[in-house]
């Protein structure tokens, strides 16, 4: 689930061929995995949070549930690890909502589990 690198490199060759076809199902689900890596793996923060952005309104527009509740989570977690904590609960949040919504037990524990850890971490400041 980690290997941001490799899902960056299998990525690379449809990247463009997404943004000019406009293909919104797929671009939101590329910029989400691209914002997890700039922000994680490249410490590239800015575009990290730019990229996460895009994937989030994307996945709004797309109507795609999947990928925003994704792209909501690793949004959170740069946020949290920016000191952003309580933009960073709130999409946690989010999150949590959407899981709970569908019943999906093991979404629900990711993202409380998250939750509490950045959350007490506000806490602390």
């Amino acid at each position: 689930m980690l290997h941001l690198t490799e899902a960056r490199e299998a990525i690379a060759p449809i990247l463009d061929l997404a943004v000019r076809r406009d293909y919104k199902r797929r671009l939101c689900q590329i910029y989400a995995l691209l914002g997890a890596y700039y922000y994680f793996e490249e410490d590239n923060y800015l575009e990290g949070f730019k990229v996460l952005e895009q994937a989030l309104k994307i996945s709004e527009e797309a109507t795609d549930i999947l990928t925003f509740v994704l792209a909501s989570f690793w949004y959170a977690c740069a946020l949290g690890y920016n000191w952003e904590f309580e933009r960073s609960v709130k999409y946690f949040q989010k999150g949590i909502d959407i899981n709970e919504a569908a019943n999906n037990l093991w979404g629900i524990g990711v993202m409380k589990s998250n939750l509490a850890h950045f959350g007490s971490v506000s806490f602390l400041v």
